[in-house]
Parts: structure tokens; sequence; C-alpha cells
């Protein structure tokens, strides 16, 4: 999908990662983020749904502006970035994710969509300098 959107997980997993930081994306100043605009709602997850959408939306390439932390995450995705997430590799997971399309000039409906990822955590292999070789 071309148009921005934003994802977040169901369940509150917080233990995956973006790998873009605004400053890699290109932004002109600071890009929006979960927690500013879940300050509205005392920081409680539970309003993810209201708290970002194309009413309040606005993009970080249109017009330069405030530049004071540009290594936080880039959270805002599409087809044309190279944003994508990334899960730790040392437990294994199911992260249930919603999908909300936040740009305001792709569409004037609602338009979301959730998908479920289940991630596989370090395999362990045995090798001559592993302790677990010793294994009787």
């Amino acid at each position: 999908m071309n148009a921005n959107f934003i994802m977040w997980e169901e369940n509150g997993r917080t233990d995956f990662y973006y790998n873009t930081t605004m400053e890699q994306a290109g932004c002109l100043r600071e890009a929006q983020t979960w927690n500013e605009m879940l300050k509205t709602y005392n920081g409680n997850i539970k309003f993810r749904d209201k708290a970002w959408g194309p009413e309040n939306y606005r993009s970080c390439f249109d017009t330069p502006g405030l530049v004071r932390n540009m290594h936080r995450p880039y959270e805002i995705m599409n087809l044309s970035s190279n944003v994508f997430i990334t899960w730790p590799t040392d437990h294994t997971g199911i992260y249930l994710f919603t999908v909300k399309v936040v740009d305001p000039n792709y569409s004037f409906c609602k338009l979301t969509t959730q998908f479920a990822v289940e991630t596989y955590g370090v395999l362990v292999r045995y090798g001559i300098n592993n302790k677990s070789d010793n294994l009787q």
C-alpha cells in the first residue's frame, strides 16, 4: 500500500522494533510517535484506534520544523519506504497487529485490517566450543 499507515500490537506487546530512525527516513522535522499521540489519553493503549488517524496525521516530510531527537524510531510505514519491523531472536512469540491508514489523501473511509505473525527464537547449535556438547 502506498498510503502511510500505522500499526499496533493488539495484546500490548512491545518487543518488536522499527528498523529506521526519523533521520534515516529523511524527515525534515520530528515525526509523530505512539507516545506523543497517546498523551491525549494519558498513555492508555486502549485508545490507540482513536489517538492517531487521518484527522490528526501530519507528515514529517512536508515542512521543516522541530528537530530535537531524530534518532527515535520512525513508526509510520508504507510500501515505498524501507521501513519495516523486526522481532527479537532470543524467544518465540505470536503477535496480532492492527494496521490503520493515516494518510488523509488516500481515502475518506476508515481503513484498517489485522494480521498475525508467529516468530521463532534462536536455534541452539551445538559445536566444538559449546558447553552443551558435554551433555551425557
